[in-house]
């Protein structure tokens, strides 16, 4: 997945004239955070052939209802996503945040794109356990990755940036808004074709993630800021018109969406999280 070069969005120029993006501070911190813990796993594994104490972290850090609700490790909804099980699954979570990761940090500074990354990553999280709470034959398998926040960045592209273009696999051009739904559709796939309980996709994590990072782009996860929207759709519905709240609506108001803008640089930055 690559972008194309388009004006009016930072996150670095492209590299070799191929719209490859430039890493951003927060970006690359990230990706040597996530990429020397599953480093330090690895040799634990297959050099010091030490799979107990490799497992025993794991244990102690993925998050799942179990380790919630009978270990009491609260601490999990947070540690699971910087670990990851196998190459592959590392791979594609930092080339995820590699690509659109810079994009986001570019608009909002890097101080709201890191806490943008762990509320999101930990929404997901505290989502793995509801479900498996309530769902314990499908989702109550360990959970581990930063496919949560990855998940979270895609739908912060999609909602942000929806008429920018994407090449999705390096060949196909994608809208910006269609890229949560496709990415959302294939894990809905491949949580179909598995089987109950077998600990492949992480689904739930995934739409956990979305869901996170859509709260807090849109202010949504305000509950002033989401009863005031639903009032405002169910009397559009209702044909009963009225006047809408105030625009911004103070500490916990209504905002309308269409009025949504990150302001670049400063503090007023934080206003992502409105």
């Amino acid at each position: 997945m690559t972008r194309r070069p388009a004006r009016g969005y930072g996150g670095g120029g492209g590299m070799g004239g191929i719209g490859l993006p430039r890493p951003t501070p927060v970006v690359l911190r990230l990706m040597i955070v996530i990429g020397a813990i599953w480093l330090v796993n690895a040799f634990l594994v297959n050099f010091l052939d030490n799979r107990a104490l490799a497992h025993l972290i794991s244990e102690w850090l993925w998050v799942s209802p179990d380790n919630v609700t009978d270990r009491y490790a609260l601490w999990t909804p947070f540690t699971y996503m910087w670990l990851h099980a196998s190459f592959s699954h590392v791979a594609f979570n930092l080339l995820g945040l590699y690509f659109l990761g810079p994009i986001l940090e570019g608009r909002w500074g890097g101080r709201t794109f890191l806490k943008f990354f762990i509320l999101s990553g930990v929404i997901g999280g505290v989502f793995t356990v509801l479900a498996g709470l309530l769902v314990p034959a499908w989702f109550s398998a360990p959970v581990l990755g930063a496919s949560g926040s990855i998940l979270a960045i895609i739908a912060a592209y999609s909602i942000l940036l929806p008429q920018s273009e994407i090449l999705l696999m390096f060949v196909l051009p994608v809208k910006g808004r269609w890229l949560i739904w496709i990415s959302l559709g294939i894990d809905l796939a491949m949580f179909l074709a598995s089987s109950p309980g077998d600990g492949g996709v992480a689904v739930q994590t995934h739409l956990g993630g979305a869901l996170g990072g859509w709260l807090l782009i849109t202010g949504n996860w305000r509950p002033a800021v989401a009863w005031g929207r639903f009032r405002l759709w169910t009397k559009k519905k209702l044909g009963g018109g009225g006047k809408k709240p105030p625009k911004g609506g103070g500490r916990g108001g209504w905002r309308n969406p269409n009025d949504f803008r990150v302001i670049r640089g400063g503090r007023d930055d934080d206003d992502l999280l409105h």
